[in-house]
C-alpha cells in the first residue's frame, strides 16, 4: 500500500511539473504574453521538479544499506549531472582527502544541501562553471559549491517564497 501511494505521489508531482513547464512556455510564447506569469510558472515548475528529486533521494536513502551507496563525492557528481544536464553549465566535482562513509541519512542531507546550492547556481547565478569540492578529513567533512556567476548579498532579505539558504542552514543543523 505505502509503496504504491509514494509512487502515485511521485507520478502526480512529475505531472504537475510538466504541466507548469508547458504552461510557462505557452504563456511566454503567446502574443502579449505576460512575462511575469511565465516566470512564476517556470519557477513553480523548477520547485516541483526539485521537490520530486528530493523525495526520490530521501526514499532511496531510507531503503539503501550504507555499504550499497557510492562514496559521497560520487553521489554529489550524480546530483551535479542531474542538476546541470542540458543547461550548458559545466559542473566539476573535486575530491580532497580519503573517502569516508557516513550514515545514509547524513549523506542524504549533505547531498540535499549541495543540490539546493547547485539549483540556486543554475537558476539565479548566470554561471558557466560550477565546482563542487568534497573535502574528507578525520574529524570533519566540508562540501563547497562555487560558481562563476553574478553572486548575491546574503545580508539582503530573502525574496518571498525562496527558502534556499534558510533551508540549507536548517538541514545542516539537523545533521
Amino acid at each position: 500500500g505505502r509503496k504504491v501511494l509514494q509512487g502515485q505521489q511521485t507520478s502526480d508531482m512529475a505531472g504537475v511539473a510538466m504541466q507548469l513547464s508547458a504552461s510557462a512556455r505557452r504563456v511566454g510564447a503567446g502574443d502579449g504574453g505576460n512575462a511575469a506569469v511565465a516566470e512564476m510558472l517556470a519557477t513553480l515548475s523548477s520547485q516541483v521538479q526539485h521537490s520530486l528529486v528530493e523525495a526520490r533521494r530521501s526514499v532511496t536513502a531510507m531503503r539503501t544499506k550504507p555499504d550499497e551507496l557510492p562514496p559521497l563525492h560520487e553521489q554529489l557528481a550524480n546530483a551535479a549531472h542531474r542538476t546541470f544536464a542540458s543547461t550548458g553549465i559545466t559542473a566539476r566535482v573535486e575530491q580532497v582527502g580519503s573517502p569516508r562513509q557516513y550514515p545514509p541519512n547524513v549523506e542524504s542531507e549533505v547531498v540535499g544541501i549541495a543540490s539546493e546550492a547547485m539549483a540556486n547556481a543554475r537558476q539565479h547565478a548566470g554561471s558557466r562553471t560550477v565546482t563542487i569540492i568534497c573535502s574528507y578529513a578525520a574529524r570533519a567533512l566540508q562540501v563547497r559549491v562555487r560558481d562563476d556567476g553574478r553572486g548575491f548579498d546574503p545580508a539582503q532579505a530573502t525574496p518571498p517564497g525562496h527558502w534556499g539558504l534558510v533551508g540549507m542552514r536548517e538541514r545542516a543543523t539537523s545533521i
